[in-house]
């Protein structure tokens, strides 16, 4: 008996490659939650440093960003952008609950491709076509992070790319390396500096000393990140030492003094100021309420 191949699919592979697509989308997750918001009916404006992909399980409310609204209720989710303010106002009813997963892109360049094509769609709240599914997928990826086994990531990663299926529109997806190019060199410049960035993390910024690293010139990682990243080197550089920040701020005991000289912060004060700046809260306020349960 002979094996007759009646079908074959191709994967193109490449040592150095890159795509202005989604189709080197990655996630990198940081953590899951389950919130529900009790109490007071008020509209609340919050900030958060990454990606959340918000999946609504009972109650409901309006959320707004980027000039957009809508409802969210059981059964919809929303894809909220980092360090965009965003509204939220539960409604009148049973106690809004969700589930939450905060994440980061990878490749970083993608990041402005995601921000942008989620929005073009014109809408905010979008319905889950299989919330069973999706909710499956994260109580399985839940448990086997928990235990530690392997295929944890990988299955929240998919409860993400599900979601995202129903939010963006399959033509979306497709213009979106013609819609938002990256080449080859933007590409490894914007992933070299940032990788100089997070080993730097414990100095104070200097951007003169990374283009002299990067044998690049100013004006060219001045232009590429404004390109290709929406905002300046500087600026971007200073949102990964906050996000570090937020991080440290919540989940350990370390005193604002030692969280702004690990991360390269001239005083605490300069910290309390940026940190203020990115979020709307100071440290020492967020710090207790997130201790105090409180979900951003």
């Amino acid at each position: 008996m002979a094996l007759k191949r009646l079908e074959e699919h191709k994967v193109p592979t490449a040592r150095r490659s890159h795509s202005g697509g989604l189709d080197r989308l990655h996630f990198a997750i940081r953590n899951v939650e389950t919130c529900e918001w009790q109490g007071e009916r008020n509209e609340a404006e919050y900030v958060i440093s990454d990606f959340e992909l918000l999946l609504c399980t009972g109650g409901s409310a309006v959320v707004g960003q980027d000039g957009l609204t809508g409802t969210l209720k059981a059964g919809s989710a929303v894809l909220l952008l980092p360090f965009r303010p965003f509204t939220l106002a539960p409604q009148d009813g049973d106690a809004l609950r969700c589930r939450s997963v905060h994440f980061l892109v990878e490749p970083v360049y993608l990041e402005r491709t995601l921000c942008g094509i989620s929005r073009e769609a014109g809408k905010l709240v979008f319905p889950l076509s299989d919330t069973a599914r999706m909710e499956e997928l994260l109580d399985i990826g839940i448990r086997q992070m928990d235990a530690r086994q392997f295929g944890g990531t990988i299955l929240l990663q998919a409860a993400i790319m599900l979601a995202l299926r129903d939010l963006i529109p399959e033509k979306v997806c497709a213009a979106a390396a013609e819609k938002y190019p990256v080449t080859q060199n933007q590409a490894d410049l914007i992933e070299r500096a940032v990788e100089l960035a997070m080993a730097g993390m414990d100095r104070p910024l200097r951007v003169n000393a990374m283009i002299k690293a990067l044998e690049t010139s100013e004006s060219r990682l001045n232009k590429t990140f404004n390109e290709i990243m929406g905002t300046s080197p500087s600026r971007y550089f200073m949102g990964l030492k906050i996000r570090l920040a937020e991080e440290l701020i919540n989940t350990s005991n370390l005193t604002l003094e030692l969280v702004a000289s690990d991360l390269g912060f001239s005083s605490p004060f300069h910290l309390s100021r940026v940190y203020k700046e990115a979020f709307g809260i100071s440290p020492s306020r967020a710090r207790r309420a997130y201790r105090e349960r409180f979900t951003k």
